[in-house]
């Protein structure tokens, strides 16, 4: 279980960074920065036609021309500028700040004093100031109101510039709430945000928009209202640590990798609403044991549940007619699918890796299955997996298993089929009979006979013996006090202590020591022994205990050495 955690983990890693990484290259050798609109436009520009008709216009177009104004931001400074007099701007250069200061310690001093501690930044934004933020530096939380959809924000990876106004605060971070009647939270709005914990969304809100939320990777958890409708591309993609997520009823569109790399959602429940899956939208969800596809759903897009290798058993609706390429690529776990008569075609590699997939079920017939346009590149652990149609197989139930489960290698079986059994037992128990159909079978194995089948397992105590520890000290260890005068010194266990026979995992506590015991540590997974820095000559007597934990065939035991250590 720590090395499939440890490879979900990696996983994660390794895709959130060709994440950051990839967009940048594709801008820098696709797209000559003198002729092409600004990374987010171009983005914005298909969510427009994404997005229903009548909130398209309100939503992308308007944020697009924010967007494009965004990457001129000499002009709006000079625009800025020319609103005011000359005169005007001369007083706020040399005296405004000034002047401003001085009174504020005039009037309320103490006031002002804590007024700067608890909101230090703060400001307005938008082209017309209508969206107020501010930061508190205490709690690091940032407050946004406003009425309307965000204005866009730049990529703050492949632009130079980026222009949110909170961008010095972003490792700062950690909580954000938006102001009832704000409609979206703008592109890129909090990414890279990594400290962030919390989020307090408005009932007016109905987007997000993409990247909002990349990369926060100390989210767990987050609430969205009911009001939502659409989720953009990224948004939540590299949020690590989220575990719990909802999806509102009326969310009808989530488009690409919206969740990729979440390596900690378990499970998640999709509205009636949508009619696909978008390319990548939960790749390296690894944590995520299953997910209902609802009925509307009409095609599974790229690579949108690869390498959710916590996936057992997949039911695609009726619906569907398209499983894209690598859909389900790397799911090495996932022991069966059921695949509706309404698929036309399975493109490339939409089940590489499925190395537990033994169990097709077809509603149709055989004949029909056999007519789906299945891609020949990668998909023959697909095609080599039992057929299993109406009729042609049978059940595999598990009876009797009072201190102990047992996992079948699949939940039905054609006849002839070799079934494998995994006993998952209560601790100190072992398997004494397994009988399918009331007749014995020896080992884990069996071949699945022309009717359905009931396992019957029973179990044996196991009683441990003593643990054959055997642990002695008695030697002593010199340390040279020059060496200790410049920083601290290790004394290996093996050096001081010789252990033999253990049973179980070993560990080591430092009891006593003759005297001066600050200056000694003992490492309590290997035993090895600091000396801290300036311990004065002499000879010290250390006793430890070593503890072997045992199994479940030997009891635990414990053992006290005693062994020296000279400083010379």
């Amino acid at each position: 279980m720590k090395r499939l955690k440890a490879t979900a983990a990696l996983l994660a890693a390794i895709m959130c960074v060709t994440m950051v990484v990839t967009p940048v290259m594709a801008e820098e050798t696709e797209v000559p920065s003198e002729t092409t609109k600004t990374e987010e436009t171009e983005k914005q520009e298909p969510e427009e036609t994404k997005k229903p008709a009548p909130k398209e216009e309100n939503k992308e177009t308007e944020p697009e021309q924010k967007e494009t104004e965004a990457t001129e931001p000499a002009k709006e400074t000079e625009a800025a500028e020319n609103e005011e007099p000359a005169e005007t701007q001369k007083q706020e250069a040399e005296a405004a700040e000034p002047q401003e200061s001085e009174a504020s310690e005039e009037k309320v001093p103490e006031e002002t004093a804590k007024q700067e501690a608890v909101d230090a930044n703060s400001g307005k934004f938008g082209d017309n100031k209508e969206f107020s933020w501010s930061f508190n530096t205490k709690t690091g939380a940032l407050k946004i109101t406003g009425t309307g959809n965000m204005p866009a924000f730049q990529n703050p990876i492949t632009n130079k510039l980026d222009n949110r106004p909170w961008k010095d605060l972003v490792s700062k971070i950690k909580s954000v709430e938006l102001s009832e009647g704000i409609c979206r939270v703008a592109s890129y709005s909090f990414e890279n945000c990594k400290n962030l914990t919390s989020v307090k969304l408005p009932s007016t809100l109905d987007s997000i928009g993409r990247r909002a939320f990349m990369e926060c990777r100390s989210l767990k958890s987050i609430k969205l209202p009911d009001s939502l409708t659409w989720i953009n591309e990224e948004a939540f993609a590299c949020c690590e640590k989220l575990e719990t997520i909802n999806i509102p009823s009326g969310v009808t569109e989530i488009l690409d990798d919206a969740f990729w790399g979440c390596s900690s959602i378990k499970s998640i429940d999709l509205p009636d609403g949508l009619t696909k899956i978008f390319p990548g939208t939960f790749v390296g969800c690894t944590s995520l044991t299953g997910i209902k596809i609802p009925d509307s759903v009409t095609e599974i897009g790229k690579s949108a549940f690869h390498g959710c290798f916590s996936f057992t058993n997949v039911v695609i609706p009726n619906k569907v007619t398209t499983i894209g390429e690598d859909a389900f690529g790397d799911c090495h776990n996932m022991v069966s699918i059921t695949i509706p008569a309404s698929v036309t075609s399975i493109g490339d590699k939409a089940f590489q890796k499925c190395t537990a997939l033994t169990e097709v079920y077809y509603a149709g017939t055989k004949s029909d299955f056999h007519n789906i346009t299945i891609s020949n590149e990668e998909n023959d652990l697909l095609t080599g997996a039992d057929l299993l149609l109406p009729g042609n197989y049978h059940k595999i139930t598990i009876g009797t298993s009072d201190h102990g489960k047992v996992i079948p290698s699949q939940k039905n079986a054609t006849y002839g089929r070799e079934v494998t059994l995994k006993f998952d037992r209560d601790f100190r128990w072992a398997v004494e009979t397994v009988k399918v159909n009331g007749t014995e079978i020896t080992g884990d194995k069996f071949f699945m006979p022309d009717e359905d089948v009931t396992i019957d397992v029973t179990y044996k105590e196991i009683v441990p013996s003593e643990n054959t520890l055997v642990a002695k000290g008695g030697k002593t260890a010199k340390v040279k006090y020059k060496k200790l005068k410049k920083k601290a010194r290790t004394v290996a266990r093996a050096k001081v202590i010789t252990i033999s026979n253990a049973e179980g995992k070993v560990t080591y506590k430092l009891l006593s020591v003759n005297k001066k015991k600050k200056s000694f540590k003992v490492n309590a997974a290997n035993g090895v022994i600091t000396v801290k820095k300036k311990l004065k000559k002499g000879k010290y007597t250390l006793k430890v205990k070593v503890t072997a934990a045992g199994n479940e065939n030997f009891n635990a035991a414990s053992k006290t050495v005693t062994f020296k250590i000279k400083v010379k």
